[in-house]
């Protein structure tokens, strides 16, 4: 949600729920497997970027929510590859600060 709010100043509840489903998917996915911190990072980008598309295509159907039809790189209007990459800058950090937690809990 915090992303849509600084691009457009704008943001939807049904963002929400794609964002907390997407932690959930991507926290599970990172302590299943052992997998390389960068890895970690695009495996987490795809899942967000994809979860991003499906929910578009459920909530945003009219682009009252976003549009990425003018962006470079887009898919139908829903992801396109500038958001892809600011969500893997952003993802980075979020995701060595999930790994000290998960290591302080467990």
């Amino acid at each position: 949600m915090g992303i849509e709010v600084l691009y457009d100043n704008t943001s939807d509840r049904s963002m929400g729920l794609v964002g907390g489903l997407a932690f959930i998917i991507c926290t599970s996915v990172i302590n299943a497997f052992n997998l390389n911190y960068w890895l970690n990072c695009f495996i987490v980008a795809n899942i967000v970027t994809i979860l991003e598309y499906i929910g578009g295509k459920i909530f945003n159907k009219d682009y009252h929510i976003w549009d990425y039809r003018k962006i470079p790189f887009n898919f139908q209007g829903q992801i396109c590859l500038p958001f892809y990459l600011i969500w893997f800058v952003v993802i980075a950090p979020l995701i060595m600060w999930l790994d000290r937690i998960i290591i302080i809990t467990t």
